[in-house]
């Protein structure tokens, strides 16, 4: 079984959508679709916002059933120039930008909270997005409990992590536990907003819908690939 997961509604919606889940189910408080795709059972778990959320529903869904792979989808803030709404970001790496344990030197000590995704699943879902002649990048996700929307808050994270490519809520987390489980996983994100530019909360609320369509047309196309090569 494959598990996709999804921190808000409209980030699992299409995903919903276009598979025709029909199963609603409750496993301790979370909301879960199950499904099918390519001839792979698919179950579609909704996570809630935030790193606890979604490391507790990526524990629980590896906890309760035979998962082979976890997919994370949804939205994210860009943070390099050049990016633009609707790009996909696919992590090959991803980190903490609010874990910080020593103030002189932010980084140190977290050598051991990086996190990185298995290159052929990355590769997969490159040419998945190519395919669909999507714009993406490749490179380093940040997370932490915030929202970032302004240009103080985008510059500090780009301080530390001068080589990001986009913050969000979750994705580190379901790394992490994915990491320590000994889990494959894939994490892509597409762009509702772009923290460098102004305006930045009506960017996220108006191209919400889209950069989750975005993502997953991708991550089905992902699959089709995936079942194909039979990793």
């Amino acid at each position: 079984m494959i598990a996709i997961i999804g921190a808000m509604p409209e980030e699992i919606a299409a995903i919903l959508r276009i598979s025709q889940a029909t199963e609603e189910i409750t496993v301790k408080k979370k909301v879960m679709y199950k499904t099918k795709l390519f001839n792979k059972d698919i179950i579609v778990a909704l996570s809630g916002v935030g790193k606890v959320e979604a490391a507790y529903t990526c524990q629980l869904l590896l906890n309760e059933f035979e998962i082979e792979l976890i997919i994370n989808i949804g939205s994210a803030g860009g943070l390099q120039p050049g990016q633009h709404i609707g790009d996909v970001v696919i992590a090959s790496e991803c980190q903490y930008h609010d874990f910080i344990i020593f103030q002189d030197d932010p980084l140190e000590g977290l050598e051991r909270f990086d996190f990185r995704t298995d290159s052929r699943l990355v590769k997969i879902m490159k040419k998945s997005l190519d395919d669909l002649k999507i714009r993406n990048w490749i490179g380093l996700v940040v997370s932490g409990d915030q929202f970032i929307s302004t240009k103080e808050q985008s510059q500090s994270i780009i301080n530390r992590f001068p080589f990001a490519i986009c913050s969000e809520m979750e994705a580190t987390a379901i790394a992490h536990v994915c990491t320590l489980e000994e889990k494959p996983y894939v994490i892509i994100r597409s762009l509702s907003d772009i923290a460098l530019k102004q305006g930045n909360e009506v960017d996220f609320e108006t191209y919400l819908p889209l950069a989750a369509a975005s993502s997953a047309n991708a991550c089905l196309l992902f699959l089709t690939k995936y079942s194909q090569l039979q990793i």
